[in-house]
Parts: C-alpha cells; sequence; structure tokens
C-alpha cells in the first residue's frame, strides 16, 4: 500500500533566500495574472485555452526582453501557477469554489518544484533556486514528490510530499485484534 506524508520544515533567516523567495512569488503572481487575463480575454473572443495552452506561452515569452526575469525561476514553477490557476477554474466550473481572484500580494504566499528536490545534510536543494537551510532536518522516508516553499508569519516554512509504501501490519490476514478497553487501571 501506498501512503502520501507531507514533511514540514521551517528554513533558517537568511536575506539571500528571503530575497529571491520574494522575487519568485512576485514572478509567480505576474504569470498567474497574466495567464488570468489571457483565459478571459481569449474566452471572451470565443476561444478556449487550456492549460498546456498556456503552458506552450511561457517559452517565447522568456524569449522576450521586457519578460527575461521568467527565465530566473524554474519552469516547472511556473508551469505549476498555471496548473493551479487551471485547477480553481475546474473547481468553479464544477461548483466547488467561487470564481478565481487575481493574485494579489497579501492572497499569494506560496509556490512549488514538481521534481527535483534533494535532501541534504543541512536540508534541501530545490531546483534553481537553491539550497535552503531548514530547522531540525529529519530524514524523508520514501521518495521526495513535490516541494512547497510557503510564507508564514512566523518565516518561510518548506513543505515536502513524498511517497511511501508501506507493508501489511499483519502478516497473516486471519488475525484479528480486539480492543477491549481498560476495566482497571
Amino acid at each position: 500500500r501506498t501512503l502520501i506524508r507531507t514533511y514540514t520544515y521551517k528554513l533558517y533567516r537568511n536575506r539571500r533566500v528571503e530575497r529571491k523567495f520574494y522575487q519568485w512569488l512576485g514572478t509567480c503572481r505576474y504569470v498567474y495574472n497574466i495567464a488570468k487575463a489571457t483565459k478571459e480575454s481569449a474566452y471572451d473572443a470565443g476561444v478556449s485555452l487550456s492549460c498546456y495552452d498556456l503552458q506552450k506561452q511561457l517559452t517565447p515569452c522568456k524569449k522576450e526582453e521586457e519578460l527575461s526575469f521568467l527565465k530566473e525561476v524554474h519552469s516547472q514553477t511556473l508551469q505549476e501557477v498555471i496548473e493551479r490557476l487551471d485547477k480553481s477554474y475546474k473547481n468553479f466550473f464544477s461548483k466547488r469554489a467561487k470564481y478565481p481572484k487575481w493574485a494579489s500580494r497579501k492572497s499569494w504566499r506560496s509556490f512549488g518544484f514538481k521534481k527535483g528536490t534533494k535532501q541534504t545534510n543541512k536540508g534541501f536543494t530545490l531546483p534553481k533556486f537553491g539550497e535552503v537551510k531548514v530547522h531540525n532536518n529529519r530524514s524523508i522516508k520514501g521518495q521526495i514528490k513535490t516541494a512547497r516553499l510557503v510564507k508564514k508569519a512566523d518565516g518561510i516554512y518548506l513543505h515536502v510530499v513524498s511517497e511511501v509504501r508501506e507493508r501489511a501490519y499483519c502478516a497473516n490476514e486471519s488475525q484479528v485484534g480486539v480492543d477491549m478497553g481498560i476495566t482497571y487501571f
């Protein structure tokens, strides 16, 4: 059986990491808002753009001189931002959520990494972001699937999702355990 586990680590305060985090966060907000505007204008023109159509537009945008700052952020992080927008539209159309809002500084606090996160002795290495040092670096069981940097009130946190394969608890399927409760303490 396969289990999904999320490990949460608080990052050590570091000006370089914080500056880079806020730059990436601003770039992700920008991509989200541009993708939302593109999707809405295309819808008004009678064209339906999929998540994949929007992601294909990222490559030519990176080549433009005024959008060269997009090159600094990992491509899969930008793709994850567009997937986030697509998921919010799908939730809206299936009546599970309200209409997607614009990404503001107040509400936008995280971005993710789909692949490539590796654990080191002092923390983690994130794709194109670099190494981050964390408090209480405990080893992760299983294979790392995704990672997400999140801004909270007391600092920046790293959420790492891993997939763990566990054996069944009982070796013999015919065994049954019965909890009788406490009768005398």
